[in-house]
């Protein structure tokens, strides 16, 4: 990788087009006015925050690799850190876009794409909801931690946790997210919709086109949605999915006691419980 990289901004950014089928690069053209209608003037300073927090959370991991200290605090960080200084924008952007329930798989330089998903996410949920994720991930010791030596200090009690989740597992600690497993390049939490992340460049568009038709399939084959209420445009994936038809002898096990199985009774019956079902068999397949 070369220490320096030239850029001429005039050039680099100057309005220009890849020559095969015309793709405008450079080309859009802001209208304030429309975007302050879409978002409101709250949302973008918000947006603008974000950006902010991802662009101080990457400069510190900077400094702690490179000096071995920030802000007065000494800590010699000797793992990977693959920074996206220069990209909170296209990080939070695309999280302005989503909701909380969306996914994404990110690059490998994915610290703020989680960072950024995960506020977006904060800020769309209701405090109960975020309450929750909070306190029950990891038997709430992120959050006891965060609580006894972050505090006040940390602002919003959500994003420290956040944050503290983020640092910690690039610092490969046990407090991390994922018990300090995934590292700088691995980090994800599925909560807030950050799903894992691929250290090989480009790496993660086929893993994330990989789970979303498994998604779909696993939608219409039973574990999601039973096939009395699939609508019938959509009845075509149950037939095609993975899992139907071995979903199927394990339902008719689980239900042998109901009689009239395809009954109202039956169905209403079946309606409260295959959830459940689906749950441990879920696991099952992953496995």
């Amino acid at each position: 990788m070369p220490k320096q990289l030239p850029i001429d901004p005039g050039q680099t950014y100057s309005a220009d087009k890849v020559r095969f089928t015309d793709i405008p690069v450079h080309a859009y053209k802001g209208d304030l006015a429309a975007e302050i209608a879409r978002w409101g003037k709250d949302g973008l300073r918000a947006a603008l925050r974000h950006m902010l927090v991802v662009r101080e959370f990457e400069s510190m991991l900077h400094a702690f690799k490179s000096t071995g200290a920030y802000r007065g605090i000494e800590y010699v960080y000797k793992g990977p850190a693959h920074l996206s200084v220069g990209q909170e924008a296209a990080a939070v952007g695309s999280a302005m876009a989503l909701g909380p329930a969306d996914q994404i798989f990110g690059s490998h330089r994915s610290h703020g794409e989680i960072i950024a998903k995960g506020l977006g996410a904060v800020g769309a949920m209701t405090p109960g909801e975020v309450a929750s994720i909070v306190e029950s991930h990891s038997d709430g010791r992120l959050l006891e931690l965060v609580t006894r030596h972050v505090g006040e200090a940390g602002g919003d009690p959500a994003e420290a946790f956040l944050l503290t989740g983020v640092l910690a597992e690039i610092f490969m600690r046990d407090a991390g997210f994922n018990r300090g497993m995934g590292g700088s390049m691995h980090a994800f939490f599925t909560p807030f919709g950050a799903y894992p992340n691929n250290a090989i460049v480009g790496g993660s568009a086929g893993i994330a086109v990989g789970a979303a038709t498994y998604g779909f399939f696993m939608l219409c084959e039973g574990f999601m949605v039973i096939k009395d209420d699939i609508p019938p445009w959509f009845i075509w994936g149950h037939y095609i999915g993975f899992h139907t038809y071995s979903f199927r002898p394990f339902m008719v096990n689980e239900f042998e006691p109901i009689k009239h199985f395809n009954s109202p009774v039956g169905l209403l019956l079946r309606r409260k419980r295959y959830v459940a079902v689906a749950k441990r068999l879920a696991v099952l397949f992953c496995l």
